[in-house]
């Protein structure tokens, strides 16, 4: 028995200790992944910061090559159509001060100038004076307003070379001048682009071959439920805009016509407030104030005088009983008046047309009827 035992304590001693030091390296392995997993939790917020500043700044690997110049307030901006700086980098690049690029490229042109809030800016036209050079697109002129006060004015255009080789932008010059200003412009000269246009594939490169895009999808059949919605409710609305007038009509009793003595006093007045004659025009003057007389005479007598002449009007005149002889001759002297200045190219005065004016009046109020005569 006592060998038994003195032979089996030591080996379950050396198997406890075994499993105390591989306990001991777990732990360890443990701690170090904790560590590291709170180290890596802990600088999580730095990393969404470097990524989104890396978002808003992309390097300049990354971003589309553009050439600007800059004159006092105003600027010129040049820069491939292709906003992804990957395509666009293929076709468009800036080489110390000259611009290189493809023939198949399309540019966007954008001129903007800076100035106080009466800034006003005459649209360059023709926008390109070098040859070998067309306008494609013309984008709206703004203005939008600066934080610091005063407006900045800008306008794109899309524009595109048609031959290769050394090819020179000039873009015209930019005139501008605040309403302030004496009514001079001022105008800003841009300095030529120096271009040179590769040919249209720089390099025989398979890889740079698109693919063929797939076929588009139809469009999804058209619904008239729509249409047939909106025609009944147009159909209802106009429905109820002629019941309404019909009712108006109905229970509204139309006005009643004024009198033709005060009709031609209302016209007069309308008349003498255009001031024809003070803006030298008696003719015009004299035509209306006939016409209005002759419609005067239609209303009050039932005398056709509109559509007579001026000699037929007075030949009927004698055999009418409804005028005297005194307003029958004053009548005959407006008449002859007017025609003068209508036809003869007379040319009166202010004072004159007034006095036509008067004589006008007086001949209405001597044929106004007397209140309970006819």
């Amino acid at each position: 028995m006592a060998s038994i035992s003195c032979g089996t304590g030591p080996t379950i001693g050396t198997q406890c200790s075994a499993f105390s030091a591989e306990y001991s390296v777990l732990s360890t392995r443990y701690s170090v992944l904790s560590t590291r997993y709170c180290a890596t939790w802990a600088s999580l917020p730095a990393l969404l910061a470097l990524a989104l500043v890396a978002a808003l700044f992309p390097p300049a690997s990354l971003r589309a090559a553009e050439y600007v110049q800059k004159q006092h307030a105003a600027e010129l901006r040049l820069r491939p159509k292709d906003s992804n700086p990957r395509e666009s980098g293929k076709l468009f690049k800036i080489d110390g001060e000259t611009v290189e690029m493809r023939l198949s490229c399309l540019l966007t042109l954008t001129v903007s100038i800076r100035g106080g809030d009466n800034l006003e800016v005459k649209n360059p036209d023709p926008l390109i004076a070098s040859k070998n050079w067309k306008v494609r697109a013309t984008g709206e002129p703004r203005f939008t307003d600066l934080p610091g006060g005063g407006k900045r004015w800008e306008q794109t255009f899309q524009v595109e070379v048609t031959d290769k080789g050394d090819q020179p932008l000039l873009v015209s010059p930019l005139q501008y001048r605040e309403a302030t200003d004496t009514g001079e412009w001022k105008s800003v000269t841009w300095k030529p682009i120096p271009v040179r246009v590769i040919s249209t594939v720089a390099t025989a490169d398979l890889k740079e071959m698109r693919d063929i895009t797939p076929p588009e999808e139809p469009p999804p059949p058209r619904s008239w439920q729509p249409v047939f919605l909106w025609s009944g409710l147009a159909l209802v609305g106009v429905g109820l805009l002629l019941g309404g007038w019909q009712l108006k009509r109905r229970f509204t009793s139309p006005a009643a016509p004024l009198p033709p003595h005060e009709w031609a006093a209302r016209e007069l007045e309308r008349l003498q407030a255009q001031a024809l004659p003070e803006a030298g025009q008696a003719e015009r003057y004299h035509t209306l104030l006939s016409d209005l007389v002759r419609r005067y005479l239609e209303l009050r007598f039932d005398l056709h005088a509109p559509r007579q002449t001026t000699a037929e009007f007075l030949q009927s005149m004698r055999q009418a009983p409804q005028l005297t002889a005194a307003q029958q001759a004053l009548l005959r002297d407006f008449l002859e008046r007017c025609d003068l200045a209508k036809f003869a190219r007379v040319d009166y005065s202010v004072r004159e047309c007034q006095a036509a004016a008067d004589t006008a009046r007086a001949f209405v109020e001597q044929t106004t009827p007397v209140k309970g005569a006819r």
